[in-house]
């Protein structure tokens, strides 16, 4: 059955990826800069962003690298 798109899935992706590049550059940056034996919490006040958020965009990376 062919799958019918009418862009609402893909309309945010780019702006999904850009966001996952700067989370992702950020908490390098951090751990780079603080080691990594950091919480979550830290990481999000670091990075400035909410630990749900983190989650979410970390979760969709280790996805990605293990193929889930």
């Amino acid at each position: 059955m062919k799958s019918i798109t009418d862009g609402r899935s893909t309309r945010w992706q780019k702006h999904r990826n850009e966001r996952r590049r700067e989370l992702l550059r950020s908490v390098r940056l951090v751990v780079e800069e603080y080691g990594d034996d950091m919480s979550m919490e830290q990481i999000s006040d670091a990075t400035g962003t909410s630990k749900s958020v983190l989650y979410r965009y970390w979760l969709f990376a280790v996805r990605g690298v293990i193929g889930v």
